[in-house]
């Protein structure tokens, strides 16, 4: 017990300065550009200064925006309905085919039917940050591959990547909020804070499912999320 408490402390503590690290950075950026500009008005091209004022901006307001977002979700109810993941996961897949391209990521999917009852939007928003987790945390010419299907009566959604070594001891901190491995590729600004796991983990344990991550051994982690399999005799006739 005393090991767990101290374990949940040490989070608290990595959270805290996690979050005021994120959330000071573009504040700091903000006021430097501000300052610059006062120091020397005739030096600053005020468009160009505008767009970076507006990206940082940006930056903060998303940050904002997800942390409201991961503690909503344990705290409002959830509207459940009949989903397949399978087709969530196509359209992931779809969605991110872009960025993949751009950064040399190369996807599969292998997409059996994982029917699950659950809030349609919270179990999108679960697979399309599994994707873009494993694609912006992967190598040049890295590979991604998306499965969904039925295992020992539990629907699943499985993504495996390609990339640097992960050290097993640091695996459980990876669904901690703003908790970053060092490789990293990026094809936009828009790249994500370091919130993807930590919201995959609240949106799993919303739906009473679980988050397994394991490292592989050549490189690159294997993400499963397992959700209890949707029959329609759960819900009754209607």
């Amino acid at each position: 017990m005393l090991a767990r408490l101290e374990r949940s402390f040490s989070a608290h503590k990595r959270f805290a300065a996690n979050a005021s690290h994120e959330l000071r950075t573009p504040l700091a950026a903000s006021r430097t550009m501000i300052d610059v500009a006062i120091a020397h008005p005739g030096r600053q091209e005020l468009p160009e200064l505008l767009q970076r004022l507006r990206a940082v901006n940006r930056h903060s307001s998303e940050i904002v925006e997800s942390l409201l977002h991961l503690h909503s979700i344990t705290q409002a109810p959830l509207t459940k309905a009949p989903v397949d993941l399978s087709a969530v996961a196509r359209e992931a897949v779809q969605k991110t085919r872009a960025e993949a391209s751009t950064l040399t990521v190369s996807i599969s999917i292998e997409d059996e039917a994982a029917p699950v009852q659950g809030d349609p939007v919270l179990l999108r928003q679960l697979v399309l940050n599994l994707v873009h987790n494993g694609i912006r945390h992967n190598i040049r010419a890295g590979r991604l591959t998306v499965k969904t299907g039925n295992r020992q009566g539990k629907s699943f959604v499985e993504v495996m990547n390609t990339g640097d070594k992960i050290p097993p001891d640091i695996v459980d901190l990876l669904v901690e909020p703003f908790y970053r491995v060092r490789n990293r590729l990026e094809a936009s600004p828009n790249g994500g804070h370091g919130l993807g796991l930590a919201l995959v983990q609240k949106i799993s344990e919303a739906h009473g499912g679980q988050l397994t991550i394991a490292p592989n051994q050549d490189g690159g982690l294997t993400v499963t999320a397992l959700l209890d399999c949707y029959q329609r005799s759960d819900l009754g006739a209607r």
